[in-house]
């Protein structure tokens, strides 16, 4: 559906209910590396650079992740 900034959201409502819920993390991390691609392909790189930032945090052995940064 690609609504990143929502679903960006809903991950972080779970985690600050159970901040180690490893399933959230995972989808958090791959939200925000999507978000940054998206962002990245629209030219919008200071967005990009943010959002893949804040993904390398939940998931820093993602290659795709530090690829995009």
């Amino acid at each position: 559906m690609k609504d990143y900034d929502n679903s960006i959201k809903a991950y972080q409502a779970c985690l600050k209910i159970d901040p180690v819920y490893q399933e959230a993390k995972t989808n958090i991390a791959l939200t925000l590396r999507e978000a940054g691609k998206a962002a990245g392909e629209r030219q919008d790189l200071q967005k990009a650079t943010v959002y893949l930032a804040e993904a390398y945090k939940y998931n820093p052995k993602d290659f795709e992740t530090v690829r995009l940064l």
